[in-house]
């Protein structure tokens, strides 16, 4: 779903994070493995639109989705929501290319 994208894995942090370079400021996305279940952690969510509420979390910029079952990945508004992060990705990377 999103092109070009690199893993980084944290082995000690327990975090497997998606992105574009080695940066925090570079991540979309992060897979987190709780006992519940994995969170889909979103870099910068609450610069996203997000309809659907699914995101959770207190942080002032990162917020993360509870996924459960594989289901959970198929919903539209998941997938909305990823798409809109790389779009806010791709548009932080032209602003500071200029």
């Amino acid at each position: 779903m999103i092109p070009d994208i690199s893993e980084q894995v944290d082995a000690k942090a327990r975090i497997i994070g998606y992105g574009y370079g080695p940066k925090y400021a570079d991540m979309v996305c992060m897979l987190m493995p709780t006992k519940a279940g994995v969170n889909l952690g979103i870099a910068y969510a609450m610069e996203l639109p997000d309809p659907a509420k699914l995101l959770e979390g207190t942080c002032k910029l990162h917020r993360h989705v509870k996924l459960k079952c594989r289901a959970d990945l198929e919903t539209a508004a998941l997938k909305s929501l990823l798409k809109a992060a790389v779009a806010r990705r791709e548009k932080t990377t032209r602003k500071a290319n200029k």
